[in-house]
């Protein structure tokens, strides 16, 4: 593979699914720029040509799962009338989100309070969620609170694929999906006044 000529965004997503593996294989904090270098078959200087730490590509695999998930979500969407009904539904679903970005996401929260830069991603990540979750809202003539409200559905989401991903109760969960959006429908409703 190293033979081979890649372009510059082509080589960042083979060393970010290089890394990804390994990250799911040793976890993040045991993974090193030399392990990379090693199953990447790439010199030391081309690796860090792309990137200068394990820190930065995660950086780019977490913006890599928030566009997949924003994507998503905005086809469910376009593709039905926005209700409170709807975005409960669509909040359940990123809370029991089990895709190749999950295990990676829990990892990514886990380091938070030890790397400056991923808190900093946090915020960002963060920010970009509400921004979206927004863009829901402007299909809806409401009034409320919005910052507050999704900042609020926000940590709920985080906590819950925390405790899916570590403490097992995703099946739980599914199992009491109906129960789940409900609450997040009573919620939203409670919160959001529709004109």
């Amino acid at each position: 593979m190293s033979a081979k000529r890649l372009k510059k965004e082509e080589r960042k997503k083979f060393i970010q699914d290089i890394a990804k593996e390994l990250f799911l294989e040793k976890g993040f904090k045991n993974t090193t720029m030399q392990d990379i270098v090693v199953a990447s078959e790439m010199s030391i200087g081309g690796l860090y040509h792309h990137y200068k730490s394990t820190g930065e590509i995660l950086y780019d695999i977490m913006i890599e799962g928030n566009i997949y998930r924003k994507n998503i979500m905005f086809e469910k969407i376009n593709n039905n009338t926005v209700t409170n009904k709807l975005l409960a539904e669509l909040i359940v679903d990123k809370m029991l989100a089990d895709n190749e970005f999950t295990p990676l996401y829990v990892m990514f929260l886990q380091q938070l309070n030890e790397d400056e830069s991923l808190k900093k991603l946090f915020e960002k990540l963060k920010k970009d969620s509400i921004n979206s979750l927004k863009k829901f809202f402007e299909k809806i003539d409401c009034i409320c609170s919005l910052d507050e409200i999704l900042e609020f559905i926000t940590c709920i989401i985080n906590t819950s694929v925390l405790g899916c991903e570590l403490i097992d109760i995703r099946k739980n969960f599914i199992k009491n999906r109906n129960q789940l959006e409900f609450m997040i429908e009573s919620y939203l409703t409670k919160n959001i006044i529709i004109k």
